[in-house]
């Protein structure tokens, strides 16, 4: 997606510079012996944890999630240093300090997509108009008649094989979700063997969290539509899926057999990723409600929304249920986690819930 973008970020070294020592970073890996690996992996979940350093709970729980999702820096207790990944990663955050190049990199929302967001953000929208944008688009009026027919809306056995029984299944919300889920399906680099390996969990994180953000709002007498929470939920993470294009694209070009997997691009997720998110869906003309709610997000010394802020719990716990799933953490750091991030006893109980009775 990004590769015209990755060659003008990271030119070719004239003959008169040093050039980085991309090979040290794959070296050091390649060197490494399986069981000091082993410890090292190991040490990091307990010292994650339980560390009392400056870094907060929260950090920790999601560095780990970090790691699960790019894989382990068994370097990260080393005094080595990592030259490539610190040379990619400090092009990239420049890149993302000011993305009005990669803004125009990314795939234009097609013209139909765009009709049906700016119909459905009128509220007296009319059906037969937006069905009519829908008709023209075949896969897109296959993905929604497919998502009618789907668990998830289906409430009889009577299949549905029309765009009007299909919105009236689905009703606007559900329509607006089918049509941002299959877009931003479009965004996962599923090509990458990298992808398959550690990418795959960050899409399956965006849809978890959008699962839980709408089961939290339903439970929720102060949260209007839980649609709009699932979607929120579903967009929360884009940011961090397009950087880690980026990341990818990036290795791919300046050293194929190298792998980022360095603490350096965790920071450049955690620190990026909403902004990102933000700049993304703003031009892509989404509601103003959504745009607000995942902004807050960013700014922590701003009061936020009852929305934003089950977005956010929504978020914590899908990545701890990654964790516990994956053997990160055990049942008593689950617990403890929930207990100090979860304030509201309505998402702490959902959370709870999640783990195996005895």
């Amino acid at each position: 997606m990004f590769k015209s973008l990755i060659k003008t970020i990271f030119p070719s070294v004239s003959s008169d510079e040093i050039p980085p020592n991309y090979e040290y970073f794959q070296q050091t890996k390649l060197n490494t012996p399986d069981d000091d690996k082993a410890s090292l992996i190991n040490l990091s979940c307990t010292k994650s944890i339980n560390d009392d350093s400056a870094n907060t709970q929260d950090n920790n729980y999601e560095n780990l999630f970090y790691d699960l999702l790019f894989g382990e820096d068994v370097k990260q207790y080393s005094l080595s240093i990592d030259p490539l990944s610190e040379y990619v990663a400090s092009q990239i955050n420049e890149l993302l300090l000011c993305p009005i190049n990669l803004m125009t990199e990314l795939p234009i929302m097609p013209a139909s997509v765009d009709a049906v967001l700016t119909a459905l953000n009128n509220d007296s929208f009319n059906v037969e108009d937006i069905i009519t944008i829908i008709e023209k688009e075949p896969i897109m009026a296959a993905d929604t008649i497919k998502l009618a027919n789907s668990a998830k809306y289906s409430r009889s056995n009577k299949p549905v094989i029309n765009l009007k029984s299909a919105f009236m299944t689905l009703g606007s919300q559900g329509l607006l979700q089918g049509v941002v889920y299959v877009f931003l399906d479009n965004f996962t680099p599923k090509n990458s063997p990298y992808f398959k390996h550690f990418g795959y969990k960050i899409w399956q994180h965006s849809l978890q969290t959008a699962v839980i953000s709408k089961e939290l709002a339903e439970q929720n007498d102060v949260i209007d539509s839980p649609d709009v929470a699932y979607l929120i939920g579903l967009l929360r993470n884009l940011g961090g899926m397009i950087i880690f294009d980026l990341m990818v694209e990036a290795f791919n070009h300046v050293a194929p057999d190298a792998t980022p997997s360095s603490k350096a691009f965790k920071k450049l997720i955690a620190t990026h990723s909403i902004s990102l998110t933000v700049a993304i869906i703003s031009k892509w003309n989404l509601p103003p409600l959504i745009i607000e709610t995942i902004s807050q997000q960013n700014d922590k010394l701003i009061k936020q929304s009852h929305l934003s802020e089950l977005i956010a719990q929504a978020n914590f716990i899908s990545e701890l249920q990654s964790l516990f799933e994956y053997k990160k953490v055990s049942v008593q750091e689950y617990q403890l986690a929930c207990v100090d991030k979860l304030t509201c006893q309505q998402t702490l109980t959902y959370a709870l819930n999640f783990l195996p009775r005895e």
